[in-house]
C-alpha cells in the first residue's frame, strides 16, 4: 500500500513541476516586483487556480479514499482467513470426534474374554487407533486411556469386564463432552468473527 501512495506523491510533484514553467513565464509577463507578478498573476487567473487547487484536492482525497478502501479490504481478508481455518479445524475434530465415537463403540461391543484370532486383531488394531488419537498429557484423555488398560486387564483375567466397559463409556463420554464444548467454542467464535466484520 505505501508504494501506491508513494507513486501518488510522485506525480502530484511530476504535476507541480510541470506546472513550474507556465506559471514562471506568466510571471514574466507582470511589470513590477516578485510579489506584485505574483499577485497580479493570483487575480488574473484566480479561477485557474481554484480549478487546479480542486483537481489537487479530488486527486489526494481519491489517493486517501483507495488507501482506506484497501486497507479495509486487507483487515476483511485477514478475518476472513481466520474464520475460515477456525471452521477448518472445527471440520477436523469434529470428524476426530466422529471417529473416536465409533472406534470406542466398536471396541468396547467386541471385548470379551473369549475373542477368537479375528476379534482380537481387530480389538488390538482398535485400541491402538484410540490411543493415538489421545493426548495422554491431558487428564481427561489420560483417565480413557487408564480405562482402556484396565478393560484389557479384566480380558486377561476373565473377570469383571462389563465393569471394565462402562468405565470406558464414561470416560469417552466425559472426553466426548469436552472436546465437543470446545468444538462449539471453537465455531462460536468464528461465527462473531464473521459477524464483527467490518
Amino acid at each position: 500500500m505505501r508504494r501506491e501512495l508513494i507513486a501518488a506523491l510522485f506525480f502530484a510533484i511530476l504535476a507541480l513541476v510541470a506546472l513550474l514553467p507556465p506559471v514562471l513565464i506568466e510571471l514574466g509577463s507582470y511589470d513590477g516586483g516578485n510579489l506584485e507578478k505574483v499577485e497580479s498573476l493570483l487575480s488574473d487567473r484566480q479561477s485557474t487556480i481554484i480549478s487546479l487547487g480542486t483537481l489537487f484536492l479530488v486527486l489526494g482525497l481519491s489517493v486517501w479514499s483507495a488507501h482506506l478502501t484497501n486497507k479495509s479490504a486487507e483487515k476483511r481478508e485477514s478475518i476472513n482467513r481466520r474464520t475460515q481455518a477456525e471452521i477448518k479445524i472445527s471440520d477436523f475434530r469434529q470428524a476426530w470426534i466422529n471417529d473416536l465415537r465409533d472406534d470406542c463403540a466398536r471396541l468396547i461391543s467386541i471385548a470379551d474374554d473369549d475373542m477368537d484370532p479375528i476379534e482380537l486383531r481387530e480389538y488390538q488394531y482398535l485400541w491402538t487407533r484410540i490411543q493415538l488419537r489421545l493426548n495422554t498429557a491431558d487428564k481427561v484423555h489420560a483417565d480413557l486411556v487408564v480405562a482402556l488398560k484396565n478393560l484389557t486387564a479384566a480380558m486377561h483375567s476373565k473377570s469383571k469386564i462389563a465393569d471394565a466397559q462402562s468405565n470406558i463409556q464414561i470416560e469417552v463420554n466425559s472426553l466426548l463432552k469436552n472436546e465437543w464444548d470446545r468444538l462449539k467454542s471453537d465455531l462460536k467464535k468464528a461465527q462473531d468473527n464473521e459477524v464483527s466484520e467490518p
